[in-house]
């Protein structure tokens, strides 16, 4: 069938009936990104991109299946190329190919930005991404735009083994983190980054902590890191508790959460996985600051990552694709935030 879920088809002969039903799950991928009008994915190294969360389609590759629905189909954007990597801003998807070039989609042809070999890809919620180099793991970073684009070398920018970005223009993030090889992490742009101080910095600067770090997460004008003990520790704005708690901004780590097996931060809000269930905190669709917060509407099947822009998709152990939905009723009465699978489409069968 088409919707994920329980699907049934009846059979009929002359003098007798039979029901048959079969389990349907939602849109697979192996790597999964989305911004806050477009999500992607890679299956098998080809790019698969549908729209969501809008009455109306984005357009990018060959039309949209969905139509205005609220999600729109997956669809096949490019194949051939052996992408080991994608990543989202705005209504564009970069992917890297397996000779670690990029090239970047929209509506129109993909554009080929003048960056390095790449080993791996970051976005934001805009048109800015950011990857770091084959040769020497220093961050590189663009704005994808129609014509030639240039990445330029984040200054005085280190090795890191990887990195995180978010907010930002003219091909500059917001807020980004690298996790450097003695585990220790680095920030740059919008402060406060986490050294003690208020303000920002266009080169990266050590936070303030002597902790070590398993990953690490950048949203718009905060950070997190995740230790290998599952403590995760934030820092930067605390504005509607994207902290994971009450109180003003934090200049230094403060711990937000612990037994954190996974961890990713938007804009304005942090999702992680807590045991194997899938948390939540910070800016939830009612406009308000929310602490730690399970969430709902998802199989009890553990969630493997979410997208860079938490309050968009994420992916299941097994691949499927859910994404956000936030549903209230005019009265304000009622206001629920929940993940929906994203639905298969006969058509992109393969």
């Amino acid at each position: 069938g088409a919707l994920a879920g329980m699907n049934q088809a009846d059979v009929r002969t002359w003098d007798d009936s039979i029901a048959w039903t079969a389990e349907a799950g939602a849109f697979r991928v192996d790597h999964l990104d989305s911004s806050y009008d477009l999500g992607c994915g890679l299956r098998e190294g080809d790019l698969w991109c549908w729209p969501w969360a809008r009455t109306e389609a984005v357009s990018i590759g060959p039309p949209w299946a969905g139509g205005t629905a609220t999600f729109g189909g997956p669809t096949l954007v490019a194949s051939g190329e052996q992408f080991t990597d994608v990543a989202v801003g705005a209504a564009f998807a970069c992917a890297l190919t397996s000779t670690h070039i990029v090239k970047c989609y929209s509506a129109g042809p993909p554009v080929q930005p003048g960056t390095p070999p790449l080993r791996t890809l970051v976005g934001t919620g805009g048109q800015t991404f950011c990857g770091l180099a084959m040769a020497d793991s220093t961050a590189w970073c663009w704005r994808v735009v129609q014509g030639p684009i240039t990445a330029t070398q984040v200054p005085g920018s280190g090795a890191f083994v990887a990195i995180s970005i978010e907010g930002g223009q003219d091909g500059q993030p917001g807020t980004a983190c690298g996790l450097r090889a003695d585990s220790t992490i680095a920030c740059w742009g919008t402060g406060p980054l986490g050294n003690g101080a208020t303000g920002g910095s266009a080169s990266p600067q050590p936070i303030a902590s002597s902790l070590t770090f398993a990953s690490v997460t950048a949203g718009d004008g905060f950070a997190c890191g995740r230790r290998a003990n599952g403590e995760t520790w934030c820092w930067g704005s605390n504005t509607a508790q994207r902290l994971g708690r009450p109180g003003g901004d934090a200049l230094t780590p403060v711990l937000s959460a612990t037994a954190v097996a996974q961890v990713a931060a938007g804009m304005n809000s942090v999702g992680a996985v807590q045991g194997s269930k899938a948390v939540r905190w910070g800016l939830f669709g009612d406009g308000a600051g929310h602490p730690l917060t399970p969430l709902g509407g998802l199989p009890d099947i553990p969630v493997a990552s979410f997208s860079d822009n938490v309050t968009s998709c994420l992916r299941l152990g097994d691949g499927q694709v859910y994404c956000y939905l936030e549903l209230w009723v005019a009265s304000g009465t009622l206001d629920l935030d929940l993940y929906l699978p994203l639905q298969p489409i006969p058509q992109a069968s393969r």
